[in-house]
């Protein structure tokens, strides 16, 4: 009987050293079960809005096109000129404009992919995040703004053609003019991609070096509004084509450079 007892002591004894092992072994899984999920999640949620940056630039350029704008019409027009465009493209400039405010909320969403894979960046602090986020967001309303005040122009081509025409010459500078916010923010982002000194680095130095001489580039709209004719025109070679051709080439350059930092595991 004694030995009866002794022998389920043991056992009871056994059974209390094993269990608490087995269930923080159960709870190690789980927990790295579960952290697999939220990376999976997070990391499709980053391409989501790398991809949105497709969206962003698609629409701006639907809206040049939509609105018959490529080129745009020239500032020398006349007042009744200028509302001859608009009711000639009216369907388009209402369609367009709608595209153009999607395009504003696309570039937040991508603004704030290039904000984490800065995070992933050995050394750079929240100061120079910050200031990309804060600029991207200021950005985003220079898509909305022009794309409200195109649409507010074509919405009523029966009144004063001097009026139409005022609120065209406001919906053009709003345009080119507020290039400001991507000087901070392309700058913001190309720091942060030259101080990754690792051997392997998040992005390559292509990126930082398109992103610092982008936004001087873009830059040519800050004389629009001395000028009605030539290339600081709105519809001029630097205003226009050359504000084009990098605003294009710099989208696919941070949209492709940006998928590929988010399927790096360097962490």
């Amino acid at each position: 009987m004694l030995f009866n007892l002794d022998k389920k002591s043991r056992s009871i004894t056994q059974a209390s050293d094993t269990s608490p092992t087995g269930s923080t072994d159960e709870f190690r899984d789980d927990a790295t079960s579960q952290s697999r999920k939220y990376r999976l999640t997070n990391k499709i949620i980053d391409r989501a809005c790398a991809y949105s940056g497709l969206l962003y630039t698609s629409f701006s350029f639907i809206f040049f096109i939509a609105s018959g704008n490529f080129p745009p019409a020239a500032p020398s027009l006349t007042a009744e000129q200028v509302v001859a465009h608009y009711h000639k493209h009216n369907v388009g400039y209402k369609v367009g404009a709608s595209f153009f405010v999607l395009a504003g909320a696309f570039y937040g969403s991508f603004t704030s992919v290039m904000s984490q894979q800065m995070k992933r960046i050995p050394g750079v602090g929240h100061t120079l995040i910050s200031a990309q986020e804060v600029s991207g967001a200021w950005a985003c309303i220079t898509f909305s703004v022009p794309a409200i005040f195109f649409a507010t122009t074509a919405y009523r081509l029966d009144r004063p053609p001097e009026i139409t025409q005022a609120l065209n010459d406001l919906s053009w500078m709003m345009t080119f003019m507020p290039f400001a916010p991507f000087i901070v923010q392309n700058w913001a982002f190309a720091f942060a991609v030259f101080m990754d000194r690792r051997a392997k680095p998040l992005f390559p130095a292509l990126v930082g070096w398109v992103n610092l001489v982008s936004p001087i580039l873009l830059g040519s709209g800050i004389a629009m509004h001395c000028v009605k004719r030539g290339p600081f025109a709105w519809d001029g070679a630097l205003t226009f084509w050359l504000t084009a051709v990098v605003f294009g080439i710099q989208s696919i350059v941070n949209i492709w450079y940006t998928l590929v930092a988010i399927e790096k595991d360097l962490d």
